[in-house]
C-alpha cells in the first residue's frame, strides 16, 4: 500500500494508493485525514518531497496518524535536495 503525500511524486507507481485529505489549520499546523478502507496488517509506504517545513510537518503527522491506526510496518521514502532517502 502506498500513501503519496505529494500528488506529483509517485516513485513507486499508482497501485494500491491510499486516499487522504490534508489541510493546514489557521495557526499553521498541518492536518491529515486518511481513509481507513485498507488492510492494516499490510506494510505501508509513504512517499513525499521535502521542500519546506510544512512538508516535513505533514510527513510527521501522517506517520503519527498511521501508528494510531495500528499500522505495524511503515516505510518512508522522500526526496530532499535531489537525493532519495528511504527509512523503515
Amino acid at each position: 500500500m502506498i500513501l503519496n503525500l505529494d500528488k506529483n511524486f509517485s516513485p513507486l507507481g499508482d497501485e494500491k494508493l491510499i486516499n487522504f485529505q490534508s489541510f493546514t489549520f489557521s495557526g499553521g499546523e498541518p492536518h491529515i485525514k486518511i481513509q481507513s478502507d485498507f488492510d492494516t496488517t499490510e506494510a505501508l509506504t509513504i512517499t513525499h518531497r521535502l521542500n519546506s517545513f510544512n512538508d516535513l510537518g505533514l510527513l510527521c503527522v501522517s506517520v503519527d496518524a498511521l501508528r494510531r491506526m495500528d499500522i505495524k510496518i511503515i516505510r518512508v521514502t522522500y526526496i530532499k535536495n535531489n537525493y532519495i532517502y528511504s527509512k523503515i
